[in-house]
């Protein structure tokens, strides 16, 4: 960790100092308070019929985004992780729902390989289990999730943009285990 002697950002970052680290960071919160954030990232709620696992990653991703008030590079982590829980979240149904989600690999190969994300929302919409705007909402958390893991430049996530990417999956997610679609129980 640096001192206060240093120049207070580094390659568009906050830098972190002794001095700052509990300090919000300096960038535009669109006039957001510390305690509007902290409302705003409290209102999206995964259902009751939303698995324990997918619920951790997502509450892990919302208590990062709440600390990224105070760097805003973990914002950006948190935001990142958001498209993982949707692919966890799009696996675990259709794994419910009998959908392939991995391939055997060969003899030598321990573990089978997973499907792609792309495909397995395909197989979803197929399946009626997404439908209506979910589809392009789904088919952007494709896009984000194989943006973030496979990145051509660093890029910041805005407040505004992050608050959104919470609450759309969360809405998705919960469609996503409420459909009618669903039959099988839910552990």
């Amino acid at each position: 960790m640096q001192t206060s002697n240093q120049p207070p950002f580094v390659h568009g970052q906050k830098r972190v100092t002794i001095e700052n680290w509990l300090e919000g960071d300096q960038i535009s919160w669109f006039g957001f308070t510390p305690e509007e954030w902290l409302a705003a990232l409290a209102k999206p709620q995964l259902s009751k019929h939303v698995p324990q696992s997918i619920k951790k990653l997502f509450e892990a991703s919302r208590g990062a985004m709440a600390y990224g008030w105070f760097h805003r590079a973990i914002l950006n982590l948190a935001s990142d992780q958001i498209f993982r829980v949707c692919e966890l979240a799009a696996i675990r149904r259709a794994d419910r729902a009998g959908i392939t989600t991995a391939y055997p690999r060969n003899s030598s190969e321990k573990k089978p390989r997973n499907r792609p994300f792309s495909d397995i929302v395909k197989d979803l919409e197929k399946g009626g289990i997404i439908n209506g705007i979910d589809v392009e909402r789904w088919n952007g958390f494709v896009k984000g999730r194989n943006t973030v893991s496979h990145p051509k430049t660093h890029t910041q996530a805005l407040p505004e943009g992050a608050l959104g990417v919470l609450t759309f999956s969360c809405a998705c997610v919960n469609n996503l285990f409420n459909s009618k679609a669903v039959r099988d129980p839910l552990p």
